[in-house]
């Protein structure tokens, strides 16, 4: 396991996938059990500090949101040229531009996918790992609605996929 500061990678390295798990809380604990996994969240940094994440809307906040103790992070860089780096947060960035409502968290996938429905969702919104995975599906064979925990399995399975790191704080 190499251990990393989120503080300190360089803007040349982004974008970077980062599986997050709140190794405190039920819901994520919820998740994890539900889909056999280590971590309940995935999220994709494009700049420096900030993490862009799906929480009731799709957002980029602070990473050291993510850095209070209750929470453990893993990174993958995907290897990508320069140009599809650059396509691949424009991306990113055009999903931040949407309006509000398209921001939405799909409630209505989360509960098909408990109850191992997964074409229960709505065909607005997206999920955390859904919408990481939309990017990455740009260059990879990554399948279709991932949870975080299968997301991750890909991301290990695909050799142009590097681990850049874990952050776990004391």
């Amino acid at each position: 396991m190499r251990i990393i500061d989120p503080l300190n990678i360089p803007k040349e390295a982004f974008p970077i996938v980062v599986f997050s798990d709140d190794i405190r809380g039920l819901f994520s604990f919820t998740i994890r059990s539900h889909t056999k996994g280590n971590y309940s969240h995935c999220m994709i940094m494009i700049n420096p500090g900030k993490v862009v994440t799906q929480g009731g809307t799709y957002k980029e906040v602070p990473i050291t949101d993510y850095m209070k103790g209750k929470h453990r992070l893993k990174f993958f860089k995907p290897d990508l040229s320069g140009e599809d780096k650059v396509k691949m947060i424009e991306a990113v960035e055009e999903d931040l531009k949407q309006p509000f409502y398209r921001k939405w968290y799909d409630w209505p996938a989360i509960f098909g996918f408990f109850i191992k429905v997964k074409w229960i969702q709505s065909p607005w919104q997206s999920f955390c790992s859904e919408r990481v995975a939309k990017y990455l599906r740009m260059f990879f064979d990554i399948p279709l609605r991932p949870s975080p925990a299968a997301l991750n399995q890909a991301c290990e399975a695909i050799e142009k996929m590097i681990y850049y790191g874990h952050y776990l704080d004391d």
